[in-house]
């Protein structure tokens, strides 16, 4: 009887072992392998029910873990591969400013001997103002554009370097930042040939004047000598007068508006009277012969605070957009030229109105565009440089103001520009 309950045991140990002891240290080895990341030895599931099937769920996972680690490798590749290829400068930092990941396009840039990854921005790029760009970015949670200069080193015969950069927060489902991305692009060869354009205009424009001038001077001795020329050939020379004046106006535009973008125009600052500064412009409009009949309405505020300008150069605002708007207006239409302090920002707000032809809304964002024009059979017939509102742009930013301009097709245009009180001039504004 003792023999036959030690061969029951026996076999039911033997049962145990087989049915549960062996398979769970299979399902444990199992586990291990999938906690390092390696793929098991073997699926094949022995032993109790519950046991088979938490080896065949394990091997499911095994396998989900497997494609997305494939998925996620090739992911990881393509991404590699665009960074790679790509001009602009990539950086990806977290929250704590220290970067993550970067392209070559990057390290070239900044021309770093080795990976910037798992330093901070200031670290590893030593520029205070991509520093700031980052910091503002994650702290605020909004785009940041701005360009930046890179000097260039001591004794190094490299000129500055200019870079465009956009930094970009990216958040979670929630809202909340965890970093920015930042992109850079190398802009140094547009600047260049940015400045060699302007170099170019002023250059050509201070050639051109003198021998305009002489021009000029001969036509005038020529029409104004009865003797000097026969009647048929008076037309003549008038026509050439006509055109002399106008290449001369668009010589001196080009040149005004080259000086403005340099920053070579000085501006004589002071407290403006703008009742009397619209008066003279009036005045000095009124001496064109289009002009001679119109109708110019004035609304300024009693309460108008004198204006932190330079005189000559808003008459010369007024004048180019009064200019304009005879141009693009009919009689008996007419002008009004309103000036009233600003609703909130504390500036005073300036605007000439005309009731003629209106701007198509597609060309309202680039009317301040130099040259462009919205006719321009229609504009060749007018006249005039197509440097007008350009120059008035630059002259209102000189200023530190700002314009716009609304318009409705067949209604006429209104031209809106702010200028800062003698006694609140805006924050960057010239002081002369």
């Amino acid at each position: 009887m003792g023999w036959f309950l030690a061969c029951v045991l026996a076999a039911l140990c033997a049962w145990l072992i087989a049915r549960y002891a062996l398979p769970s240290a299979k399902l444990a080895g199992i586990c291990r392998a999938l906690s390092r990341g390696t793929p098991p030895p073997s699926f094949v599931a022995r032993g109790a029910l519950p046991i088979r099937q938490a080896i065949r769920d394990l091997e499911n996972i095994a396998g989900r873990l497997r494609d997305q680690g494939e998925k996620l490798e090739a992911e990881t590749f393509s991404l590699r591969t665009i960074l790679a290829g790509m001009a602009e400068g990539i950086m990806v930092v977290d929250r704590d400013f220290q970067i993550r990941l970067t392209n070559r396009a990057l390290e070239q840039i900044f021309r770093l001997p080795a990976t910037p990854v798992g330093r901070t921005v200031l670290e590893a790029l030593r520029n205070h103002d991509v520093q700031r760009a980052v910091r503002e970015t994650i702290l605020h949670g909004e785009s940041v554009e701005r360009e930046i200069t890179l000097l260039r080193e001591i004794a190094s015969p490299d000129p500055p370097r200019s870079l465009s950069l956009n930094a970009s927060p990216f958040k979670d489902a929630g809202g909340a930042v965890h970093g920015a991305i930042v992109v850079l692009h190398d802009i140094s060869r547009i600047k260049w040939m940015e400045e060699s354009r302007k170099q170019f205009v002023a250059n050509t424009s201070h050639e051109l004047r003198t021998p305009l001038a002489i021009f000029n001077g001969y036509l005038e001795t020529l029409i104004d000598t009865p003797d000097s020329a026969s009647p048929e050939a008076r037309p003549i020379l008038l026509t050439l007068q006509r055109h002399a004046r106008r290449l001369t106006e668009l010589v001196e535009d080009l040149l005004t508006l080259s000086n403005l973008e340099s920053g070579a125009l000085r501006l004589r600052m002071q407290p403006t009277d703008l009742a009397e500064l619209i008066a003279r412009s009036i005045a000095d409009i009124r001496k064109i012969p289009a002009a001679a009949n119109r109708q110019f309405r004035t609304e300024i505020a009693a309460s108008l605070p004198p204006v932190h300008a330079d005189p000559a150069r808003i008459e010369q605002v007024f004048y180019n957009l009064l200019d304009n708007a005879l141009r693009y207006s009919k009689e008996p239409s007419p002008i009004t030229i309103r000036a009233r302090p600003g609703e909130a920002d504390g500036t005073v707000e300036c605007a000439v109105i005309d009731e003629g032809i209106g701007i198509p809304a597609p060309d309202l964002p680039r009317i301040f565009e130099r040259f462009y024009r919205v006719e321009k059979a229609r504009s060749r017939t007018l006249g005039g440089t197509g440097l007008g509102l350009s120059i008035v742009k630059h002259l209102i930013a000189a200023h530190g103001g700002t314009i716009r301009a609304e318009s409705e097709v067949g209604r006429g245009t209104t031209i809106l520009f702010t200028l800062c009180p003698a006694a609140k001039p805006r924050p960057g504004a010239p002081e002369g």
